[in-house]
Formats: C-alpha cells, sequence, structure tokens
C-alpha cells in the first residue's frame, strides 16, 4: 500500500523537497484523515522534515524536525510511514497515498 512512499524515501536517491501524502477515508465509519510528510534543507543544508496530521477540511497538527544527515532523516520518515501501514490494524482504515512528489516553488 505504502510500498512506493517507503521506497522513494532513499533520500540518497531522490532529489529534495519532496512531499508524501495520505488519506484514510471511511465515510460509514466517519474517518477523514490526512498525513503529510514534507522533506527538504533548510538554509544550514541539514534536512527538514515536517509532519502534518489530522481530521480532512480541519487545521489539523503539525511538527518540524532538523537531521544533520540522510541516514537517520530516512530512518525516521521510514519510522513514520511503517506505524502508516499499521493504521487498519488501529483504526479500521488503511492509509491510502495520495500524493507524491517534489515539492512545487
Amino acid at each position: 500500500m505504502l510500498g512506493r512512499a517507503m521506497e522513494a524515501l532513499e533520500l540518497d536517491h531522490f532529489n529534495l523537497p519532496v512531499a508524501i501524502e495520505l488519506s484514510a477515508i471511511d465515510a460509514s465509519r466517519n474517518v477523514h484523515r490526512a498525513y503529510s510528510i514534507k522533506a527538504g534543507h533548510d538554509l544550514f543544508g541539514d534536512i527538514l522534515i515536517e509532519v502534518r496530521w489530522g481530521r480532512i477540511g480541519t487545521a489539523g497538527h503539525h511538527r518540524r524536525y532538523r537531521f544533520a544527515d540522510a541516514g537517520p532523516a530516512e530512518c525516521f520518515v521510514r519510522r513514520l510511514l511503517t506505524r502508516r501501514s499499521s493504521a487498519f490494524k488501529r483504526i479500521g482504515v488503511a492509509y491510502r497515498q495520495s500524493a507524491q512528489g517534489p515539492i512545487n516553488r
């Protein structure tokens, strides 16, 4: 399900910035969740990862993380995606990838 996102997140093999958009929707259960991961470089050359989550249509929540090296950043994003891939067991609805690619500047 999230395999393409996991494969693309080898930070040494793709050009930053990149964005991954996920959604988990089941109207019959009133589940409308969004999750996004954006990765890019900041002005100091570090890798900045922004994670946003919440109910679709609301402001939701966000958090930013900074990494000096690509290895720990890649590991962090893989853990996030692994957690999202287990959503069906936790909330009864699987996340689907709605978009992936470079961030338009």
